[in-house]
């Protein structure tokens, strides 16, 4: 990902030659009261010219002593310069009217992609009623019932069982009709809604491109709930994502850097939370300013992502791949970092990530790389940093209690250390510089703003501010 600006060629011969066809009006407002008090100072200056001239015109006519006869010339004048104002006005009322013709047009643009993105379809499937029941009838103690319900098992697809559950009577193959989306209108309202968001960007100083942001995130929101934070035991078994749920992805992936500039600009954050979002691929992405809280993220792909500033709090995290990934000012808090993929953040591009209150067994701390987290008491470590993660903020705690206090916190740093092992002392320093309160503490927002800023954080997509 380069820091270098985009090129970006000219939309059409008018862009070319460097004018506007959707001039931005909020930049230089003196400027415009300025012209408008000359145009209104010439207006009024070519109704006295033509008073003048009319006036010129009867004298000529009825009191020159010469004859003179009407100049016609004049008169064409006078008619043009009194007919001017209503000629202006009439091509601003019909430029109005072209304006509203296209935004009408784009309403129903976006109408009828979110329409399409509805669209259903009615199959025919075989399958057979069959009773599934919980537990076993010898283990049942006076009194007690087997759990039963009924499910369908599909014969292209086979049936599903949840643990200890066993299959007890089964009815007839028969046909069943159910209905099921239809990816391929869906999709093509997908890449209606990106067209329409280039279209306004380009075109529209990008009037429509947050609302269409917005849809397309309700999409994924509302089709692919996460239903458990759980991680899935061995063997590692991705439930990928739906295709029409990787094509919005796709669509995000592809926005441009006036999109997201645009998106900057109105503080806009790509919303996907509470989200399945197992198994997509994200890669060579802008989700800088996504947030992905309460999300499922299990074997995604983020390899060459920028996730700058991107929120996953409270998400559960299993084995994705951060491999040249933009990492800085992450926000993993309360999530559950279950297992790293083979490359976990040691290879990412750069990484700065609060971790306060977090599960995270499965990341290796080492001294080279303590500055980089920003964890709390309660964040929750491997066995073999426990004691030293518990130690860290607890000495930092008393620096800040006991500064400038050498006696009390010298005596104060032993009576920590006591019972810790050497290596545990000596680890506790790769965690002295963590919060050293508790994650909910209301004082440990000035903490988290000298780690933004230590490390050079500053401003959108790090804060909201």
């Amino acid at each position: 990902m380069s820091d270098q600006p985009e090129k970006i060629p000219p939309q059409d011969l008018l862009d070319w030659l460097g004018l506007n066809g959707a001039p931005n009006w909020a930049l230089a407002r003196p400027l415009g009261k300025l012209f408008g008090a000359l145009l209104v100072l010439i207006f009024f200056a070519a109704v006295a010219a033509a008073v003048s001239v009319l006036f010129g015109t009867i004298r000529d006519v009825f009191w020159s002593d010469d004859g003179a006869g009407p100049n016609l010339g004049a008169g064409a004048l006078v008619t043009a310069i009194l007919g001017a104002p209503f000629l202006i006005w009439g091509t601003i009322i019909r430029h109005q009217s072209l304006r509203y013709q296209k935004e009408g047009h784009m309403t129903d643009r976006i109408a009828k992609a979110v329409e399409q993105l509805g669209a259903e379809k009615k199959v025919d499937r075989i399958g057979r009623p069959v009773e599934l029941h919980r537990g076993h009838p010898d283990q049942l103690s006076a009194g007690e019932q087997l759990e039963t319900r009924t499910a369908i098992e599909w014969r292209d697809v086979g049936l599903e069982k949840q643990e200890n559950e066993w299959v007890g009577a089964s009815g007839e193959w028969q046909v069943f009709s159910e209905t099921v989306p239809n990816l391929e209108v869906r999709i093509g309202a997908i890449l209606s809604l990106e067209r329409i968001a280039q279209d306004s960007t380009t075109h529209d100083k990008g009037r429509d491109h947050v609302r269409v942001m917005e849809i397309l995130c309700a999409y994924i929101r509302n089709n692919a709930p996460a239903s458990d934070l759980t991680p899935r035991t061995p063997p590692f078994d991705i439930k990928w994502s739906r295709i029409d749920i990787q094509t919005v992805i796709d669509v995000l992936r592809r926005r441009s850097p006036a999109q997201t500039k645009l998106e900057e600009i109105e503080r806009f954050r790509l919303n996907l939370r509470g989200a399945d979002l197992s198994g997509i691929d994200f890669s060579k992405g802008i989700f800088s300013d996504a947030d992905m809280s309460l999300c499922r993220i299990e074997g995604s792909d983020f390899s060459d992502c920028d996730l700058r500033g991107a929120k996953m709090i409270h998400s559960m995290l299993h084995r994705p791949i951060f491999f040249r990934t933009d990492l800085a000012g992450l926000h993993l808090n309360y999530a559950n970092v279950s297992e790293l993929g083979p490359v976990g953040f040691l290879v990412s591009k750069r990484f700065f990530v609060f971790i306060a209150g977090a599960r995270v067994q499965s990341m290796i701390f080492t001294s080279k790389f303590s500055e980089c987290y920003f964890g709390s008491s309660d964040t929750i470590v491997g066995s073999s940093y426990a004691r030293s993660a518990r130690l860290g903020p607890a000495i930092s705690r008393a620096r800040i209690e006991y500064e400038g206090q050498n006696d009390k916190l010298e005596g104060c740093i032993l009576a920590l250390c006591r019972g810790h092992s050497a290596a545990e002392v000596e680890g506790a320093k790769m965690f002295e510089h963590w919060l050293p309160h508790h994650s909910k503490d209301l004082i440990s927002s000035p903490f988290r703003s000298d780690f933004l800023e230590k490390h050079g954080l500053r401003g959108w997509p790090y804060d909201d501010s």
